[in-house]
């Protein structure tokens, strides 16, 4: 996931790979022949996770009347993370040793810590690596991915249902790293389900031969056909703006200072507290802004959707329909439950 390797004691949606004998877990940075894995993720003992910062030096919190989370920089050791969500679970990140221990709160739906894992976990992750996470989900149209970048509730995760329903195949929901290099930006696979709310849940059943399930936070699972190949060229972003107003698409690309000033908006993680990771947020999404086209794009909205609409999306920001694959378009066959 994400371009790392993780040999998980907790359940991930993510491709799998044989991680061969001898490895270990200090092959960092991970070194393709050796086969071990960039990090082991642990599953330590049920722990109280309280509505209070854990110890060392604060680098981020949020908290308001139903959720509460920090991360925590050990006074000793700047690689090495404390997470707390409270009443959720506590993490630990060791980016020296490979390690994240990942403790539940007992009275934590398990589904729950795993939904936390994948998401805001990860991203840390991320993070203490030096790159570049994105609040985004993102398809493969052709040999090409298109990334849909927007805060929560801006219909990400339904969007990318739509296209996965017209035959693109999904690379990542929620979390997108993306780098950018000298020939453009390229973005990784993430995890391999959607979850949409109750609303776009629908959907799903509109992916041709899509698993379906429940999340642990009362959503709809999706498991659509997902991307095989682990990074890709990221041949644009856009912005939805839903609207019920609109019967057609409304598209506008934007311009450098528009492009920088709207993806600085939309990070996977905020509410920083301490100057590093915003400075080195700033630099990376410069990076990226200068080198990948992103489109404000006004969308009637559903479900139901018009007929076309993904086709009409993709032509809309420079790809072409026809990469678009008529055999995964939906047909008889019906949704299997996980």
């Amino acid at each position: 996931m994400h371009g790392l390797r993780f040999e998980s004691a907790i359940p991930l949606t993510a491709h799998r790979v044989e991680i061969t004998a001898g490895g270990g877990t200090n092959s960092r940075p991970h070194d393709a022949e050796a086969g071990g894995s960039d990090y082991r993720i642990l599953a330590g003992e049920p722990r109280t996770c309280p509505r209070s910062a854990p110890p060392g030096r604060i680098l981020a919190e949020y908290a308001d009347d139903g959720f509460a989370f920090w991360a925590a920089e050990a006074t000793d050791d700047p690689g090495r993370w404390h997470l707390r969500y409270a009443g959720i679970c506590d993490v630990t990140i060791d980016r020296s040793q490979g390690l994240i221990t990942v403790h539940r709160a007992p009275e934590a739906d398990p589904g729950l810590v795993s939904v936390f894992l994948e998401g805001g976990v990860l991203a840390h992750v991320l993070s203490i690596e030096g790159r570049l996470v994105l609040h985004a989900s993102a398809v493969q149209v052709g040999d090409v991915a298109l990334a849909i970048v927007g805060p929560s509730g801006t219909g990400k995760s339904t969007l990318a249902a739509l296209l996965c329903a017209a035959g693109a195949q999904l690379v990542a929901d929620d979390a997108l790293r993306v780098d950018a290099t000298a020939s453009g930006a390229i973005c990784y696979v993430g995890g391999q389900r959607l979850r949409l709310r109750p609303a776009a849940a629908s959907l799903g059943r509109t992916i041709d031969g899509a698993a379906l399930g429940k999340t642990a936070d009362g959503r709809t699972a999706v498991y659509p056909r997902s991307s095989a190949i682990p990074s890709l060229k990221l041949g644009a972003g856009v912005l939805p703006v839903p609207t019920r107003d609109h019967q057609s698409l409304q598209v506008e690309r934007l311009d450098a200072k528009a492009r920088l000033e709207e993806l600085l908006r939309h990070p996977r993680l905020t509410m920083w507290r301490a100057s590093e990771p915003i400075a080195g947020l700033f630099r990376l999404t410069a990076d990226v802004a200068a080198v990948l086209p992103i489109y404000r794009v006004r969308i009637p909205w559903g479900p139901p959707f018009k007929p076309g609409l993904a086709d009409e999306l993709v032509e809309s920001v420079g790809f072409s329909s026809d990469d678009l694959s008529d055999a995964s378009r939906p047909g008889d066959r019906p949704a299997r439950a996980v």
